[in-house]
């Protein structure tokens, strides 16, 4: 597991200190199925994303940029409510 640095409506940020290698979050695969969970106790937001880049920071942290590549079901709309949340706007 991983946590969520940013989020917005096509990718995500997450700091990977926990995880020793970027293959070993991603099983060697070019596309993982990600899951975003908006609030302890919801239902997680399923989503398909690939990893753009991965860098140190200043601290010696590593992040990682993602890109979603594929919102299923009710992804996009959940995500999109999940975004607008984070940024103060009600979608309305």
């Amino acid at each position: 597991m991983c946590r969520t640095e940013d989020v917005s409506e096509t990718g995500l940020g997450i700091d990977l200190s926990e995880v020793p290698t970027i293959a070993d979050l991603t099983g060697g695969n070019r596309e993982v199925r990600v899951s975003l969970v908006p609030r302890e106790g919801e239902e997680p937001i399923q989503l398909v994303a690939e990893p753009i880049w991965t860098d140190p920071d200043e601290e010696g942290t590593r992040t990682s940029g993602w890109m979603f590549c594929e919102y299923p079901g009710d992804a996009r709309g959940r995500l999109l409510k999940l975004v607008q949340e984070i940024e103060g706007r009600d979608g309305s």
